[in-house]
């Protein structure tokens, strides 16, 4: 084991374990079994990875098998890539010297870069994921990850994305600017009124005094969603809040808690958002 630590910049410990062991030892963590090729992104994509330790970088490389890779280690060097290169997607670590994630993401936006991003984290407090969602970045997993999870976010980040992109194109110029607040304060009310059976669009419409066209292309341009999806990943974000704080017993408690009846349902809709197994949480 060694430890190194530097003023500002944080302290690394590296624990060599011998592969042997590692082969032996029983899968303890409540994710879904890691099966590699099960999710398939798509060919030629190129993914840009921001960390700046090269040991994760090199992991996520082994993970992204087949992907065209590019590399940096922190924000400002990541800006100069999307520059030089075209960027699919971008995985990007939370804490980095000089530039971090989160600042990483706001130079973007500030930039009109439209990129779908998704942050590793190893900060689970609620305060973090909030500033993480308010920025805008498509999804963040919480360390230590599952690499069938890792996965399938970005297969659904990426989804996203294209959505959103061929519904611009189809529609021409949209400027979705304005929308950012909107969207913000969507998710908040969403956030609050879902756990009620009888939610649903028409109180969305008489909330915001919008008609159901006009929710429709807001909520698409701003997520690449349609409303119903939206309400959807919102019920999907606050279960995935409820699950981490370890604040329910059961599936059947977590799928009321959030609005929904049919657990196997949701427990169906959960496992192909997050890839995680609900009953491998609630055992």
């Amino acid at each position: 084991m060694t430890i190194t630590s530097r003023i500002g910049e944080g302290t690394t410990i590296k624990i060599k374990i011998p592969a042997s062991e590692l082969k032996n030892k029983p899968d303890e963590t409540p994710y879904l079994e890691s099966k590699k090729n099960t999710v398939v992104l798509p060919k030629g994509i190129t993914i840009l990875i921001v960390d700046d330790h090269q040991e994760m970088r090199e992991y996520l490389c082994t993970i992204l098998t087949g992907m065209n890779i590019i590399q940096a280690k922190n924000g400002i060097v990541a800006l100069e890539k999307i520059k030089q290169h075209k960027i699919d997607f971008i995985i990007t670590d939370y804490m980095m010297p000089q530039m971090n994630g989160p600042q990483f993401v706001e130079a973007m936006k500030s930039n009109n870069i439209l990129i779908p991003v998704v942050i590793l984290t190893a900060r689970a407090d609620d305060e973090a994921k909030l500033k993480l969602l308010r920025l805008g970045v498509d999804d963040y997993i919480v360390k230590p990850f599952n690499e069938q999870e890792l996965l399938i976010r970005i297969s659904n980040a990426l989804n996203n994305s294209y959505s959103r992109k061929t519904y611009l194109d189809e529609e021409g110029s949209i400027n979705t600017s304005s929308d950012d607040t909107f969207i913000n304060n969507l998710i908040e009310y969403v956030d609050k009124c879902c756990s009620d059976f009888d939610f649903n669009l028409n109180m969305i419409n008489d909330e915001f005094a919008l008609s159901s066209s006009t929710l429709y292309r807001k909520v698409k341009s701003s997520t690449g969603m349609s409303p119903n999806d939206f309400v959807k990943e919102v019920r999907l974000q606050k279960a995935r809040k409820i699950v981490e704080s370890n604040s329910v017993e059961t599936i059947k408690a977590l799928t009321f808690s959030v609005g929904m009846n049919n657990s196997t349902y949701f427990s169906k809709l959960y496992l192909n958002r997050f890839g995680i197994d609900l009953k491998k949480v609630f055992i």
